[in-house]
């Protein structure tokens, strides 16, 4: 055995393309994504779509790798997902198309349409979907097959979102905010505090309250269903995306980076952009871990180390996949700390033809993870034993898991999950590099 991690080592260090992390800095560029990332979604078993000049792309891993998954050469500016997971993408002149396969295959869903330009997509609770085109707001209900004029013939249609009452509300870039109350019939402008008509972006927090960027006119928030809004700073900026965490923190994509409020929006802190490839950032979101992706105008980022540290057990129940990290601090010295999922055996049998690596799927599952020097020689053994699904966090510390006077340079840690009871050999292996600087 011992051998064949050695194998599996030294093929590693051949083909591994490094991408290096600065433990000064906040953010740290995701390989794969390249191109504008303009928006996401994340379905109900985890897998997250991003869709931009980067195309479409998705991850089955909470973001750790992405694979392409474009419907159209058009371009694809906006997307939802129902509460089936069929995801719909809208593009920038061929229309709206259709996956009910995890972006596996595609239809495209025109039919009534009279306009191919959709900027923005939401789905209702009742299973209603709503596309924002270029000019006219239209709805389907019956799962995109049809669709047809509901009635707001308002322009540029930015953005979409849907409240817990099921009140629908529409951005626009030049006419403000409308809301329905009733699936879309009627519509009623909400304009009272409401200074900046040209609307970037419209995002409801988990409170309810909504908060609108505007294009060079700052952020504003309402917390009565959009009948009367406050503007709540960062103003000058173009306000271009928001994120929420489950402790009530609002996170703000801008022309100028991240920014955070701890008092919804009363004050705002600059994050650093220290590793933010782009200033522009149009989508951000948190994967499972708690970690920030940022969308920006040319790649897709991340924070280094996780921003929400208690995560809901709603996340981790929605993983599918087995998931390895990168350690954090990277490089360190002398500890470091690793995470991993071990998905549920209802979750991994769920999507078996995505995991081909997974051959085997029950309880009785040893996992183990160690670390080997670059000659594949074992240097620590963090885990081995049995483990149910969860999410998992371990520390590697130099002296007290390994020999005290290993010496600075690339190290390996791997994660291999085996299945015990039915002779079926490896689940799952996977390996990551990491630097101790001494």
């Amino acid at each position: 055995m011992k051998l064949y991690s050695k194998n599996i080592l030294l093929l590693f260090i051949i083909y591994i393309v490094s991408f290096p992390i600065h433990s000064q800095n906040f953010w740290q560029g995701v390989p794969g994504p390249t191109g504008t990332v303009n928006h996401y979604a994340i379905n109900s078993t985890g897998y997250i779509f991003i869709v931009g000049g980067c195309g479409a792309l998705r991850s089955t891993d909470d973001g750790e790798s992405w694979t392409g998954v474009q419907p159209s050469n058009f371009g694809e500016i906006s997307i939802t997902i129902n509460s089936s997971d069929h995801v719909f993408v809208g593009t920038d002149g061929d229309g709206i198309y259709k996956s009910t396969n995890n972006g596996g295959s595609w239809t495209q869903i025109n039919n009534g349409l009279t306009n191919l330009y959709v900027y923005s997509l939401a789905t209702h609770p009742s299973g209603d979907l709503y596309a924002g085109l270029s000019i006219y707001l239209f709805r389907s209900t019956d799962n995109g097959n049809t669709l047809f004029s509901s009635n707001l013939n308002a322009s540029s249609i930015v953005s979409l979102d849907v409240n817990a009452s099921r009140v629908i509300f529409a951005g626009t870039n030049g006419s403000g905010v409308y809301k329905s109350t009733d699936n879309g019939t009627t519509w009623t402008v909400c304009y009272n505090g409401l200074t900046n008509p040209y609307v970037f972006t419209l995002n409801i927090s988990p409170n309810n309250d909504i908060y609108v960027g505007t294009v060079n006119g700052g952020a504003f928030r309402s917390t009565d269903e959009g009948n009367s809004w406050m503007q709540i700073g960062l103003t000058g900026h173009q306000v271009q995306c928001f994120a929420f965490t489950p402790n009530g923190d609002v996170f703000s994509g801008t022309n100028d980076g991240v920014f955070k409020s701890t008092d919804n929006g009363g004050t705002w802190t600059h994050i650093s952009s220290n590793g933010l490839n782009n200033p522009y950032v149009y989508c951000l979101f948190f994967n499972s871990a708690g970690y920030l992706f940022a969308g920006t105008g040319i790649d897709l980022c991340r924070s280094v180390e996780p921003v929400i540290t208690s995560i809901d057990d709603s996340f981790s129940e929605t993983q599918q996949s087995f998931i390895l990290y990168q350690n954090y601090p990277n490089p360190f010295n002398p500890s470091t700390k690793i995470r991993f999922v071990i998905p549920s055996p209802i979750n991994r049998e769920r999507n078996l033809e995505d995991f081909s690596s997974q051959t085997s799927r029950n309880d009785n599952t040893l996992v183990t993870l160690k670390v080997y020097d670059v000659l594949g020689n074992e240097v620590a053994t963090l885990v081995n034993e049995y483990k149910p699904a969860g999410s998992y966090e371990v520390e590697f510390n130099v002296g007290q898991h390994s020999s005290a006077d290993i010496s600075s340079g690339v190290y390996f840690y791997q994660l291999k999950v085996t299945d015990t009871e039915t002779n079926s050999g490896q689940i799952f292996i996977q390996t990551k590099k990491m630097i101790l600087i001494r």
